[in-house]
């Protein structure tokens, strides 16, 4: 999902990502997972492929599993999608 206009804020010591949506007065606070739960959100920089309809994104992006155990292994896994299970552009 995105949010036009929205602003995010890291807090690395308290493993704290803020979200501040450009079209709300309110704040919301996400935690970050804990080690080897996966991600509960992504921001992806890059033209993202989605995932088909009924397709998990583990099946899509083979690399995503481990990188959500481990943020810094595979961290280019979005560059990688098996071309049979993503939207094509």
């Amino acid at each position: 999902m995105a949010i036009r206009g929205a602003q995010a804020k890291i807090d690395i010591t308290k493993k704290i990502l803020e979200i501040f949506p450009g079209s709300f007065t309110y704040e919301k606070e996400i935690r970050i997972p804990a080690k080897g739960e996966g991600p509960h959100a992504v921001i992806i920089p890059y033209d993202f492929k989605y995932p088909l309809e009924k397709q998990r994104i583990t099946d899509a992006y083979k690399l995503f599993s481990n990188w959500s155990g481990d943020r810094f292994a595979d961290n280019k896994w979005y560059t990688q999608p098996d071309e049979t299970k993503v939207v094509g552009k």
